[in-house]
This record gives structure tokens, sequence and C-alpha cells, in this order.
């Protein structure tokens, strides 16, 4: 009976040591994206920003400007979690950058970002793929 209970303890801590670890990643940085219009042509910043928003708006961020070529968005996820993120974009490229976020487990080592939640990740993963179709699409 004492090895079954030690056997089920062991198994019971290494289950609950892999999701504590699973519940941190490397931190993901997209950086210089490029944009390119479906026709060749170079998109306005007008129609960038628009895109950037609507994806946005689809993926339930909540976006406000931050001055030309910025947008701030920020996502809450079921009322858990909550991750802030700068967007800037020029006529080329644009690029997304973690500002704050709340329940994400966010490590920094020596100022600079090394770890957070994995689903920050698979946001900004989801936005990005998803912004860059968006600036394909006829304008």
């Amino acid at each position: 009976m004492t090895s079954k209970l030690i056997a089920l303890f062991t198994l019971a801590l290494l289950l609950t040591t892999s999701i504590v670890f699973a519940r941190a990643a490397p931190m993901q940085t997209y950086n210089d994206i490029a944009i390119s219009g479906n026709d060749g042509k170079a998109l306005q910043m007008e129609q960038i920003k628009k895109a950037i928003q609507a994806v946005a708006t689809k993926r339930e961020w909540i976006t406000k400007s931050d001055g030309e070529g910025k947008l701030i968005a920020t996502l809450d996820v079921r009322g858990k979690h909550s991750v802030v993120i700068a967007i800037t974009y020029s006529t080329t490229q644009y690029s997304m950058t973690y500002k704050d976020s709340t329940n994400l487990n966010y490590k920094a080592k020596e100022g600079s970002a090394t770890e957070i939640h994995p689903g920050y990740n698979k946001w900004l993963d989801t936005l990005k793929k998803e912004i860059s179709l968006e600036l394909q699409k006829p304008q």
C-alpha cells in the first residue's frame, strides 16, 4: 500500500511540475514584418491602419491610436489574462512589441523579455498571420 501511495504522489508531483513549466515559454518577438499589397503597389498608411484594426477587432483586441504609425492593442482573455502591445507600422513593415500583461507569467532578465505564458505567443502569431493576410486583400 505504501509503495502505491509513493507512486501516486510521485506521479502527481510530476504532473504538477510539468503543468507549471508549461505555463511559461520563450517570448516570441515580431519585428519588421514586411508589408506588400495584393497587386504589388505600396499601401497607404490609412489602409494599413484600417487593416490592422479590422483584424484586431475580429480577434477581440481593443486598439487605440498612439500617434502616426502607432497603435496600442489590448486583449482581455476571459477576465483572467490581459496583454498590451504596441503595433508600429509604415508603408513597408510593421512590428508588434510587448508592453504589459496580467497573469501571463512574464519574466525579464536584464531588461529583456525572456518568458511568458504560451498563450501570448499564440495570440500574437494569430494576429500577425491574419494581419498579413488582410494586407494581401485587394484594397
